[in-house]
């Protein structure tokens, strides 16, 4: 109610000005345009609502579930418009058509954890001290929030004014293609979340090695990844956008790479730290980190370019990173000495910084030999995934996948 009330009154003060004087619309569309945003308003109460009861439904491991609204609610979210089209090709309609979607998808949501949990419709005394609690909490993460996209974007800003707006594309390119590895660690820390939550309210001792076993993973999944990036990333480029353009990203792609990999083993310290409440730390963290890499990176993207640019992020998130694992070190419940599950070790960790020295190596060596790079980096990826396998994985992990490998052949062999 409140969302919905704040949406109505910042339409009505602010859309019109927005649509003339920010987006710079024509006359002849302002009208169409300002309609438009009314629906997109209209429809922010439904978005909230629902990442609310898709919660619910996460905490209690209902994956299948979420998965089976999210997927069809996708593909509406982009057919709808279109189906729309041949009976009104206003942008109100297509806007409109989106917005109403989102509502049967609040709907839907609702209807699924009332038969899940039946429990929360029951009218209750309202509690106002966990009341407090989740507002504080959520109060933090609206921070986190609102600093991040900022980080996101800032830089492809900084390089526009610093560099040149061309320039922007030479960044942003291997930026999004690199960033992908994002949806490993979402993946994971989003199905893990409510099992270290409900370990962390119970102070069990099994947090800390649940983590580290989520740190090696990501790890084992996300170096390969990375050392073929390092290893060929002039070749892909040049395939994909030519030679010009490959020779301004590569090594864009290359601080990128490397900086993504501390980036998505973070996400294990900083989902620990939201399991445990504390999403104060990260926010302060993300607002004490932002003027300095904002003044990092306009320094040296007017000295180094783009290639500036693309250290200044690699360092901001190793930096991140190590600060995160130890600040979580404090945070987290205590695990007695029998309940330690080994983590990657330092000396692990060296032999894959060896594997992904090797791979940088091997691409910035054999520049011209495309045939032969290609040859040794494939090499390097086989004896890399062998030794992931022997040494970076665990005897219950190594059974664990063998087992999702045998019912993935079986069921396709059915």
């Amino acid at each position: 109610f409140l969302s919905n009330r704040m949406a109505r009154g910042s339409c009505q003060a602010l859309m019109p000005w927005l649509v003339e004087h920010v987006f710079l619309m024509p006359a002849s569309l302002t009208s169409e345009a300002t309609t438009a945003l009314y629906w997109l308003a209209l429809s922010i109460p439904a978005i909230v609502v629902t990442s609310a009861l898709r919660g619910i439904l996460e905490g209690l491991q209902r994956f299948d579930l979420v998965n089976l609204i999210k997927t069809p609610a996708s593909i509406v979210n982009y057919l709808g418009p279109v189906l729309a089209l041949p009976f009104d090709r206003s942008l109100v309609t297509v806007v409109a058509v989106i917005a109403v979607s989102r509502f049967v998808v609040l709907a839907v949501h609702a209807a699924v954890c009332i038969r899940v949990m039946p429990a929360a419709c029951a009218i209750r005394d309202l509690q106002y001290r966990p009341l407090l609690q989740i507002a504080a909490f959520g109060g933090w993460l609206t921070v986190s929030n609102i600093v991040g996209p900022l980080t996101v974007v800032v830089d492809r800003l900084v390089i526009a004014a610093a560099v040149a707006v061309g320039a922007v594309a030479y960044y942003i390119t291997p930026y999004e293609i690199i960033t992908k590895a994002w949806i490993l660690s979402a993946s994971l820390m989003g199905a893990l979340f409510p099992i270290l939550a409900r370990m962390a309210a119970n102070r069990s001792s099994e947090l800390r090695p649940a983590c580290r076993e989520a740190a090696t993973l990501l790890l084992a999944l996300t170096a390969p990844a990375i050392g073929l990036v390092l290893g060929c990333a002039d070749l892909l480029l040049g395939w994909w956008l030519g030679p010009d353009f490959s020779a301004h990203s590569t090594v864009v792609a290359h601080f990128l790479a490397a900086g993504i990999l501390f980036n998505v083993v973070a996400q294990v310290p900083l989902t620990a730290l939201h399991a445990c409440g504390r999403a104060d730390i990260t926010a302060k963290l993300a607002l004490i980190e932002l003027p300095f890499y904002v003044a990092g990176i306009w320094y040296f993207a007017r000295s180094d370019g783009v290639n500036g640019v693309a250290a200044v992020w690699c360092v901001r998130a190793v930096v991140d990173a190590c600060v995160l694992f130890m600040i979580c070190n404090p945070v987290l419940p205590p695990s007695p000495a029998a309940a330690v599950k080994p983590g990657p070790g330092m000396r692990n960790i060296a032999v894959l910084a060896v594997f992904l020295a090797a791979f940088w190596l091997a691409g910035i060596g054999l520049p011209a030999h495309a045939l032969i790079r290609i040859s040794l980096v494939v090499a390097l990826l086989a004896v890399m995934l062998l030794w992931e396998w022997r040494a970076l994985l665990r005897p219950e992990n190594r059974a664990h996948l063998a087992g999702l490998w045998q019912h993935k052949a079986i069921g396709a062999i059915r």
